[in-house]
């Protein structure tokens, strides 16, 4: 486990400019999340490895997309766990007779270390189909990503633009997801912003804001235009 605790640790000391994808969360980095087919090598064996180990199974390479190794947070994941990115979203959503009504073509399985569970999560991209708190005014959808469901429909995740992130955090109350790394963007209201808000899908009470941040395009010039299309939300 010497290992495994080393990339718990790593995975929320900062940025790692090698991950394709950073999500922050309250003045801290939450989770660096790595291409497959990019990745450090020595990151793939240590997660194929861990897999086997704790959960007596194998990876399927040939449809895993993204993974990364998230401490928990204190809000959703009281525990550590493995994510994993798999491609496949619409066979697996109608295997778990979920009510996604457009499933993503990637969805995610999270792996808790400590209680040995796992939890699997969708995408719809019909995100009009759910309920979600209001949005700041002048935000629109990140809306190639849908609006996540977690398996037990308790939780979802709306994400959404927009270029104020101080102004998003006020909005919603809540902790502004920004490091000192990225204030010089974070200050800078002419640049686009990728955000999730996570919240209870019953109540529509914002639980938890996050930012996304993506390293090999920090300005988002390319990344924005060819993930994300323009829909007013």
């Amino acid at each position: 486990m010497g290992n495994l605790d080393t990339l718990f640790r790593a995975s929320t000391a900062g940025i790692d400019h090698r991950a394709e994808e950073v999500s922050i969360f309250n003045g801290l980095v939450e989770e660096n999340l790595f291409d497959a087919r990019k990745a450090p090598r020595e990151l793939l064996v240590e997660l194929i490895h861990c897999i086997g180990l704790h959960f007596q199974e194998g990876v399927n390479l040939e449809e895993l997309e993204q993974f990364s190794f998230q401490a928990a947070d204190g809000v959703f994941y009281k525990e550590d766990k493995l994510m994993l990115v798999y491609s496949g979203g619409e066979a697996a959503a109608k295997r778990a007779s979920s009510s996604i009504k457009k499933a993503h073509e990637h969805y995610c399985i999270n792996y808790f270390l400590e209680s040995k569970s796992k939890k699997t999560k969708f995408y719809d991209l019909m995100i009009h189909e759910h309920s979600h708190p209001a949005l700041p005014p002048g935000s629109y959808y990140a809306a190639p990503f849908g609006l996540g469901v977690s398996e037990d429909g308790q939780r979802k995740d709306v994400y959404f633009v927009h270029k104020n992130l101080p102004e998003v955090a006020r909005f919603f109350s809540l902790p502004e997801p920004s490091v000192a790394e990225l204030s010089f963007i974070d200050q800078d209201h002419s640049v686009e912003k990728v955000f999730g808000l996570s919240y209870e899908a019953t109540t529509l009470q914002p639980v938890k804001l996050k930012r996304y941040f993506y390293p090999a395009d920090p300005y988002l010039k390319s990344i924005l235009y060819d993930e994300v299309n323009h829909h007013d939300s």
